[in-house]
């Protein structure tokens, strides 16, 4: 049933919120705020004593029915009514896009987000000059809003007035009204209390007391103006920019931000006092300094008491106080602001380092936000020389470098060829090193592994994988090209993102980890060589034993797209043969069916286009299989109208 629409009402000031509304209607009103949630539908409660605990979650949002009750009683537009709510922000506030997905999900009434965090559901901070109002005869009679702006944590000043904004009542001392706290998070405290004037404090007069309310003025001219210095002033210029509905950035644009800012405010807690000289105020920087030394406190104490509560939480949660919240996010901005991702890297390597000798349970619990852009995620990684160092042993298994696509699985332990076009000028370096150290970094990128253990994954013995690196290393710091090599890297992680059947190359190497070719495969496989060679297409002398492990290396090779050398039967025939010349025939004999010489073209160009046919049957039948066991081969007739 809609609402009556009332004898009177008022037109909402910009950006006003819909407790202060509220408050003001129903002051001109001469009714109880309660009264007049009840009769605007804002509470459809049977028992009128239940619409004292109006849910404060109706700051954010309203469901159709009360919204469409609200407007036709208070002669509002849909427009008008959407206005009051703090809804309008979700689209470039990611604290209140997740909020409003968590009551949608669970019917919770607050999350860790509106508590104390980064929405302040229970309290809201406020300007003096602002509830003063504008001088004119509505506004010195009701009082100017109580904007809705405030109640994000974001906001620490107004750029009106030039000073910070206040939290607490100066005469009781409790925090901004209307909403009180403890309270079933009720909308508007005291609601059922008619007289009080929209600018005075509704909190008891004596904490915890049931007596009257302070009804002390918050617009009080008397109150001390904490004037913000040119830097803040920007600061909340800028973010005031990115929150406005309509303003000139981009709603994803400003999501971004506002993600990162809260990140980079949580690392600078973590490694105060190393951004103090971020902060030009002193006034601003001692308020960093208390509120830093209180978060310890609080750490101590719960550590002291064994407590379960996440202790990194202490650490996210922005300061209550506008003089801790304008020094640290100013400085957050300032880390920010006019910076591309490249440059931000380089300036947030040293608080992730610092931050990691800090608190390391701590710096887990942000470096693991998996809101951390991507070219980000590697300034949290310790490196030297462009590699990732190792994790200690008993850690937890490290998160990888970046977000992929690919998995470590779809890295080759020899990568194609076109990747060099991404490093052109590399040839102060040998290239079998070029490929080794560019194939571990892939899999660093991936699985957030170092090098030792890429190498393991990728079947490269270590001594080789080390030499690698060092020679990479090495090259990059005598030629000054780490980003070069890390940009290769990043273009060719984007390539495997973008491709659209990537193969399992791990699988792969599992299956041939102990495979030769079969008896009966190579019997085959024999009869088709001397059959295609016999009608003077050259022949290969000695078809015996050692051609079925060449012939097997050469294949394993192709499958896995991995390097002979590293082969397992030509690491199990180096390692039955140590000393012996065997293994270097092997390989020789192996590798010309790769780069054939000139002797015997048409014997090796036969192999060759065998062992193709042979491959991709047994790639097909391993990916589908898991397991060359059961593959079946039968030769492909040869098609003599093509050779």
């Amino acid at each position: 049933m809609t609402a009556d629409a009332l004898g009177r009402s008022l037109a909402p000031l910009d950006d006003e919120s819909l407790p202060g509304y509220v408050l003001r209607l129903s002051y001109r009103l001469g009714i109880t705020p309660n009264r007049l949630m009840l009769i605007t539908g804002l509470h459809h409660h049977p028992d009128t004593r239940k619409a004292m605990q109006v849910s404060a979650r109706r700051l954010l949002t309203l469901n159709p029915v009360s919204a469409t009750d609200f407007a036709a009683a208070a002669r509002l537009t849909p427009q008008e009514v959407a206005a009051l709510l703090l809804d309008e922000y979700a689209s470039r506030y990611s604290p209140l896009a997740e909020t409003a997905q968590f009551w949608a999900d669970s019917g919770r009434r607050i999350t860790p987000l509106t508590q104390g965090g980064w929405i302040q559901i229970t309290s809201t901070r406020f300007c003096p000059q602002c509830l003063a109002g504008d001088g004119s005869p509505v506004q010195d009679r009701l009082g100017g809003p109580w904007l809705r702006r405030w109640r994000l944590q974001v906001v620490f000043a107004c750029p009106t007035h030039r000073r910070l904004l206040h939290h607490f009542c100066p005469h009781c001392e409790s925090a901004g009204t209307p909403t009180r706290p403890g309270r079933a998070h009720q909308m508007i405290t005291r609601a059922g209390e008619a007289g009080l004037h929209p600018a005075q404090c509704r909190q008891d007069a004596a904490p915890g007391s049931r007596g009257p309310a302070c009804g002390g003025w918050l617009s009080d001219p008397a109150i001390p103006v904490h004037p913000a210095d040119r830097a803040v002033l920007r600061c909340q210029e800028r973010i005031l920019e990115r929150l406005h509905p309509t303003g000139p950035v981009p709603a994803s644009e400003a999501v971004e931000y506002f993600t990162l800012l809260g990140l980079v405010h949580e690392l600078l807690v973590l490694t105060w006092p190393m951004g103090r000289a971020l902060i030009g105020q002193p006034e601003l920087a001692a308020a960093a300094d208390r509120h830093v030394d209180n978060v310890h406190k609080q750490i101590t104490a719960l550590a002291s008491n064994k407590s379960r509560h996440p202790v990194h939480s202490l650490m996210r949660k922005p300061p209550a106080d506008p003089w801790s919240c304008a020094a640290f996010l100013t400085a957050a901005d300032s880390f920010i602001a006019d910076a591309d991702l490249g440059a931000l890297r380089e300036r947030i390597k040293p608080f992730t380092d610092a931050a990691a000798a800090t608190d390391p349970r701590a710096w887990y619990y942000l470096r693991t936000d998996a809101r951390w852009p991507d070219a980000l995620r590697e300034s949290h990684v310790q490196t030297v020389g462009g590699f990732r160092v190792p994790a200690r042993p008993g850690k937890r298994r490290p998160l990888p470098t970046r977000v992929c696509r690919y998995q470590a699985a779809n890295v080759p332990q020899r990568l194609f060829e076109d990747w060099r076009q991404h490093l052109p000028d590399a040839d102060a370096v040998a290239e079998k090193h070029l490929h080794r150290a560019m194939a571990l970094k892939l899999v660093e990128l991936a699985s957030g592994d170092a090098w030792s253990r890429a190498a393991e994954f990728l079947g490269i013995p270590r001594k080789r994988a080390e030499h690698a690196v060092l020679h990479v290393r090495g090259w990059m710091t005598s030629h000054g090209r780490h980003r070069a090599f890390d940009a290769a890297a990043e273009k060719i992680a984007q390539s495997l993102d973008a491709t659209d059947t990537l193969i399992d190359y791990a699988k792969r190497r599992h299956a041939l980890k102990d495979w030769d070719m079969p008896m009966d495969h190579w019997q085959l496989f024999t009869d088709e060589l001397r059959q295609r060679t016999r009608s003077g297409r050259g022949h290969w002398h000695k078809i015996d034993e050692s051609k079925r492990v060449i012939v097997s290396a050469h294949i394993w090779t192709l499958v896995t797209h991995g390097e002979l050398s590293f082969a397992p039967l030509v690491l199990a025939d180096k390692k039955a043969h140590a000393g012996q010349p065997r293994t270097a025939r092997l390989l020789r004999n192996a590798g010309e069916l790769h780069y054939p010489l000139k002797r015997n073209p048409t014997a090796y160009a036969t192999i060759r286009g065998l062992s193709l046919d042979y491959v991709s049957g047994l790639a097909k039948h391993i990916d589908h299989r898991g397991s060359a066991t059961g593959f079946a081969w039968t030769p492909t007739p040869p098609n003599w109208t093509n050779e």
